[in-house]
């Protein structure tokens, strides 16, 4: 299974976080990333990174309540109404996501 052994955050990113209670949110990513089996193969083009993406794209869809973007964009969002009193009056768009780029390809 893959495992993340670091976690960095920019600009006060992870004190956004938890003040915006997203915090299962990000405890959610973490388990798709690290919920998957991964094993090396002996073939070509098998442990390429199409198909770690492959595997990932699966426990997003596994887990449910992802959206997925088009190329060029987020690839995985998943918007979460913390509190209604505090987004009553913001935008839709300004909901609280997270976002998971495409780093894997």
């Amino acid at each position: 299974m893959p495992k993340i052994i670091e976690e960095v955050y920019y600009n006060g990113a992870r004190q956004r976080v938890e003040r915006l209670g997203l915090v299962p949110l990000i405890d959610e990513i973490r388990a798709i990333i690290e919920g998957f089996t991964l094993l090396v193969k002996e073939q070509k083009d098998s442990n390429g990174g199409a198909a770690v993406r492959r595997m990932v794209d699966a426990g997003f869809v596994k887990v449910g309540g992802w959206t997925r973007k088009v190329t060029g964009d987020i690839d995985w969002v998943k918007c979460k109404t913390v509190t209604e009193l505090a987004y009553a009056s913001a935008p839709k768009s300004s909901s609280p996501r997270v976002a998971i780029s495409s780093w894997l390809t």
